[in-house]
């Protein structure tokens, strides 16, 4: 699988990409959803595009692509490769419900979960 801006993607799937790449993965990337407001879970379809850029009033643009479908922002890259290092340093291959458990954990609190081995 290789993971392709502006096309729909599983979010179980990304996550498998991620935790296999890791270490070469690049976090310039952002995830959208149609509906930030629902928690992720493991049937979640998503879309992966760029950081929005910034306007002299520091909001947010976002891409063309992202308004024209209707898309709300769920998750920054760089974050979103933090959460899963921070998993895999504390459990050995979690599966996908650990890691989305971590994210929604993570977007709720706004810091990393502790996992009980």
């Amino acid at each position: 699988m290789q993971a392709k801006k502006r096309e729909l993607i599983n979010l179980s799937n990304f996550i498998e990409f991620c935790k296999k790449n890791i270490e070469s993965i690049d976090d310039d990337f952002c995830l959208y959803s149609e509906d930030a407001e629902e928690p992720l879970s493991v049937s979640l379809n998503c879309y992966i595009d760029d950081y929005p850029t910034g306007d002299d009033e520091g909001e947010d643009l976002f891409s063309d692509f992202v308004i024209n479908n209707e898309l709300e922002l769920i998750y920054y890259g760089g974050q979103f490769i933090d959460v899963i290092k921070n998993v895999l340093m504390q459990v050995t291959d979690p599966n996908v419900e650990v890691i989305i458990n971590a994210l929604n954990y993570y977007m709720d609190n706004d810091d990393f979960i502790d996992i009980d081995s």
